[in-house]
């Protein structure tokens, strides 16, 4: 990767090999009497390659985390036009239940000691998960002290695999979303961030005139009721005989019950015609908005300096492992090569031997997955993740590889697709 080095600018990148602790810093303003949860460096329990998939584990259930770390270049006004990728690792060394996987990324002057959730941040990238009802990849870009959350809705990963994600800025106000090297998703700021407000908003002070007609259908004045229309719901019994013990004088003048009519039609009401008249749904005219301002700049950082992860977790056991940013894609694939792309046969092997092929029955008991969905989210009957259709695995890395030599499917990492 060397002359990818001299081409790139890595502002920051983190294998979290031995020292790590040196250049990480926990924070120390929790609430009273809620520590922050603890952090571990483990490969987890079901490695593929151990000396590479070392990362950092949260450990303590029902905790918030708070941990941050310095670039060793931030990232200045000098690249504000440069593309820039945020990549990383992720996986649940447990199943998830509730918690976020995702990094921010702030500006200089950070106090990495006091860091809270309520730390203002530039770029908040990556997955959020709780039980069934919350699952997307989350990008957040912050403005004038504003939050703008990305519209489109992109499924996370939930299995107990690690998983790769990369967020590409382009430069030109436009970003990919990568999941496992296959891109996810393409858009621009203006169309996938409402940063901007409408351009044009309905005018507060139109009126609807008076003699607006906006009943589609009305009654035809010409509609009579036929004669013969019967609208009496009961009628009296006419085969009813009047009691030989009914007394007139002490019981009342006896009538027949009433029975339900078999020739009842309903009531009766005239047919409704196609309104000559009609004149559409009102609506007030549109003007130009007065508070519509453009912002060209959305989505152009030129202050980077800390990358953290702030996040709550009701269960533990999520690993996070490869930091990267830079502004070279291709230093982004090539590292990708080199830490995700050759441990995914591996794992899977691992898997096998663990009981791997029965986990989506596990995780749909654990309450996570339905085992429908299976095939959705790329795996065979063996539990390999792959798609026959979008998938960048080629058929070799359908059949695991035990040897870990070389570089698996270089060639293929990071598909576009043609689709979205």
């Amino acid at each position: 990767m060397i002359l990818f080095t001299l081409l790139s600018v890595v502002y920051f990148e983190e294998r979290f090999d031995r020292g790590w602790e040196r250049h990480w810093v926990k924070s120390e303003k929790h609430p009273p009497g809620k520590p922050f949860g603890r952090w571990q460096a483990t490969a987890g329990s079901t490695p593929g390659n151990p000396s590479i998939q070392r990362g950092i584990k949260t450990l303590d259930n029902y905790r918030h985390y708070c941990i941050s770390s310095k670039f060793q270049k931030c990232l200045t006004k000098e690249d504000k036009n440069k593309p820039l990728i945020i990549q990383y690792t992720h996986k649940q060394d447990r199943p998830v239940i509730c918690g976020g996987l995702y990094l921010k990324l702030f500006p200089d002057g950070l106090d990495q000691k006091r860091f809270t959730g309520g730390t203002p941040y530039s770029l908040m990238f990556g997955p959020d998960i709780c039980h069934a009802h919350t699952h997307f990849i989350k990008f957040l870009v912050s403005r004038n002290g504003t939050n703008f959350n990305m519209n489109s809705h992109l499924d996370p990963n939930r299995d107990g695999h690690t998983h790769l994600l990369t967020l590409r800025l382009f430069g030109n106000a436009s970003f990919a979303i990568y999941k496992d090297g296959e891109q996810i998703h393409y858009n621009t700021f203006k169309e996938d961030f409402d940063y901007e407000g409408p351009r044009f908003i309905m005018d507060p002070y139109d009126r609807k005139p008076a003699d607006w007609d906006e009943r589609e259908w009305v009654i035809d004045l010409d509609d009579k009721r036929p004669d013969d229309w019967d609208d009496r719901k009961l009628i009296p019994d006419v085969n009813a005989k009047k009691p030989a013990q009914w007394n007139d004088k002490l019981d009342g003048e006896w009538e027949p019950p009433m029975i339900p009519n078999p020739n009842y039609r309903g009531v009766w009401k005239p047919r409704e015609v196609p309104n000559a008249g009609y004149m559409g749904i009102w609506r007030p005219r549109k003007i130009p908005n007065p508070d519509y301002s453009p912002d060209e700049e959305f989505g152009v950082f030129d202050d980077l300096c800390y990358l953290g992860i702030d996040i709550m977790q009701d269960n533990a056991g999520s690993i996070f492992d490869n930091f990267l940013v830079t502004d070279n894609f291709t230093y982004a694939q090539e590292m990708a090569n080199e830490v995700f792309f050759p441990i995914v046969p591996l794992e899977n092997q691992v898997y096998f031997r663990w009981g791997g092929h029965d986990r989506w029955e596990k995780q749909r008991d654990w309450g996570i997955l339905d085992v429908g969905n299976s095939k959705k989210f790329g795996t065979d009957e063996h539990g390999n993740r792959f798609d026959n259709q979008d998938s960048f695995y080629d058929e070799t890395r359908k059949k695991p590889d035990l040897s870990g030599v070389g570089r698996v499917i270089s060639d293929k990492s990071f598909k576009e697709r043609d689709d979205l």
